[in-house]
């Protein structure tokens, strides 16, 4: 049974990295590239991504520090998996409910974060629970 746990929590350490850079690349592209992703998705307002990119690499460092300890602090991983459903949930309100008219490729591509966002979370919580 310890061995079991302690796989999962190996598990759960190498998801919570994956979620760590995925969302740490994900806020440098926002900051390095905001004015071009802001057309390419068809944003009016392109320094909104640039908060965002800087939360995301806020959140990534919390993520790091977690996954980094020996025993990561179950009640902050249970809020990192809270603020990726939220991210899911706010991808969806934004396709059915644009606040400005996307394009495209901005569907795509809040589509396609939304969805590694989502297996992220879902398998963060799924090693959770296995402790």
């Amino acid at each position: 049974m310890e061995q079991i746990i302690k796989r999962n929590l190996s598990n759960l350490k190498k998801v919570l990295y994956i979620n760590a850079l995925f969302s740490a690349s994900s806020g440098l592209i926002f900051i390095l590239f905001y004015q071009f992703l802001s057309q390419f998705i068809g944003l009016e307002q392109p320094l909104i991504l640039l908060f965002i990119g800087a939360g995301l690499i806020l959140f990534a460092l919390n993520i790091v520090f977690q996954a980094s300890k020996e025993q990561p602090d179950l009640k902050q991983v249970k809020g990192i998996i809270i603020q990726d459903w939220l991210w899911v949930i706010g991808s969806f309100i934004l396709i059915i409910f644009p606040p400005f008219p996307i394009t495209k490729m901005g569907y795509f591509l809040i589509i396609n974060v939304a969805v590694i966002v989502s297996v992220l979370a879902f398998l963060q919580g799924r090693f959770l629970r296995s402790l």
